[in-house]
């Protein structure tokens, strides 16, 4: 994982997994990208020698799956909306809840997709995520 993230435990990453049965492939597959820290993110791509910086285009720290779904000011209005859609669920900002709750993963995989950071997600369906309906981005 990168540094400063703690590392998935195997209870997180077998929920995920065995919650994956009723989840559509995009949002699994985000899931599990951000649970394991194994994500198309700076953090990670600088940590396996595909990108020369870790750090975020804010310059307020790396690009990791912590400082994309808590801290990025670059991404403060997108959280926003991630903060009220998981208030309307009982689901706090804590990235233990957002990884763990199933109340969390369709808004967690949709937020990923509105960051258009991870680029291969950028032409999936919302309807793919679980998204019931389609916001204008």
């Amino acid at each position: 994982m990168d540094q400063g993230e703690d590392e998935p435990t195997n209870e997180t990453l077998g929920r995920i997994a065995n919650q994956e049965s009723d989840l559509r492939k995009a949002t699994a597959s985000i899931l599990m990208q951000l649970s394991t820290g194994r994500i198309g993110l700076s953090g990670y791509l600088n940590r396996i020698n595909r990108r020369e910086s870790a750090r975020c285009n804010c310059e307020l720290g790396n690009q990791t799956v912590n400082h994309v779904l808590l801290e990025c000011p670059l991404l403060q209005n997108k959280r926003d909306w991630m903060r009220n859609a998981l208030s309307d669920r009982g689901v706090s900002l804590r990235r233990d809840e957002l990884l763990a709750r199933p109340e969390a993963r369709t808004i967690v995989a949709e937020f990923m997709v509105r960051t258009c950071l991870l680029r291969q997600y950028q032409t999936v369906d919302p309807m793919a995520l679980g998204v019931e309906e389609c916001d204008e981005k």
